[in-house]
């Protein structure tokens, strides 16, 4: 997570990274995690053997695109006008 909220600061330097961002990228990690995974009831080991590199490489780019998204849509409300 925490590349994925580096490069969104990074490409997003009129908003930056502000407090918060991580708690909304955090659900759609969970989201996007078990809908590769397909189930719920696995453990660390079994996730990471579950999932190859390039599996991880697009969940990350998927709650990347999907917080950029959300994020765009409520910036006005923190950020100076």
């Amino acid at each position: 997570m925490i590349r994925l909220l580096f490069i969104w600061s990074m490409r997003n330097s009129a908003t930056a990274y502000v407090q918060g961002i991580n708690d909304i990228s955090a659900p759609l990690l969970i989201v996007f995690l078990q809908g590769a995974l397909q189930s719920t009831d696995l453990t660390e080991e079994e996730i990471i053997a579950n999932l190859s590199n390039g599996g991880f490489l697009e969940v990350e780019a998927d709650v990347f695109w999907c917080l950029t998204k959300l994020v765009s849509d409520i910036q006005d409300n923190y950020t100076e006008m």
